[in-house]
């Protein structure tokens, strides 16, 4: 049995205020006592209680071994049972691959193609090659496990996660452009960056028209700023790169950005 509760509330009010979901199914790796047949009988049951829905996708950035557990070969299967779930019981539904983020695309532009990444001072260059130096298994590992996936998953659509240095993103996107021949979303845009910039509403205001001007730029056709509400959370990155703050909900000068961007 499944508690639908909670979602039969969100749903809800998406469907009473006229609004379009992109569901993302959260796993972080396969769980003991529950099979990929009992995955399946979940999607079933959830596509026919929810029908219509926008966009679904399978996981979150799966490309890091922290979100995802889990091996390679066991995503895709994963992956690809809510892509047959999909369209046996939605098929107008797109399928979307779990956000991947540019962490190796910034390796491979900045590292290896040695591209000439720029992003506001010194202290990144530093970042970068902390990146690059010592660190050559880890991103084979991850470069073995990006390709792996994006050869042998089954999906519609990419998903790209862009934050912060978007001075660099046209080369990300193109380095994963060249990698897939589906369209490509970012269901998570966003900064400034904790660490290497300075945080105030005002710089936040800066940077998000950049940030919107360069996903423009790419033909990138549908992304979701990261996030709506500040999080309350100390330990969650990027937690004060809401549009609206946390507790007493005041727009902030980004809102106006983003909305009017919109418009």
């Amino acid at each position: 049995n499944y508690n639908w509760g909670p979602l039969n509330t969100r749903m809800k009010a998406i469907k009473d205020n006229n609004l379009k979901v992109l569901l993302t199914i959260e796993l972080d790796a396969p769980r003991t006592g529950f099979t990929e047949t009992d995955f399946r009988n979940y999607l079933s049951i959830l596509l026919e209680r929810y029908p219509g829905i926008y966009k679904i996708q399978f996981g979150n950035e799966w490309d890091n071994p922290e979100q995802w557990t889990g091996t390679k070969e066991e995503y895709v299967q994963y992956a690809n049972a809510l892509y047959e779930e999909t369209k046996e019981h939605s098929p107008s539904t797109p399928v979307v691959l779990g956000g991947i983020t540019k962490t190796w695309f910034q390796y491979l532009a900045g590292c290896v193609e040695e591209k000439p990444l720029t992003f506001l001072n010194a202290e990144h260059e530093a970042f970068l090659k902390s990146k690059c130096e010592g660190l050559e298994p880890y991103w084979q590992e991850k470069e073995s496990r990006i390709t792996y996936v994006l050869d042998n998953a089954q999906y519609d659509l990419v998903d790209i996660h862009m934050y912060d240095d978007a001075e660099n993103w046209k080369f990300y996107y193109n380095i994963l452009k060249e990698m897939v021949n589906k369209p490509i979303i970012a269901t998570e845009f966003g900064g400034p960056h904790p660490t290497y910039e300075t945080y105030s509403q005002e710089y936040q205001e800066q940077r998000v028209r950049i940030y919107l001007n360069a996903i423009n730029s790419l033909g990138i056709s549908e992304a979701y700023y990261f996030a709506l509400i500040d999080l309350n959370n100390k330990d969650t990155y990027h937690k004060d790169s809401g549009l609206i703050t946390a507790g007493d909900y005041q727009r902030k000068p980004a809102y106006y950005v983003v909305k009017s961007f919109n418009s």
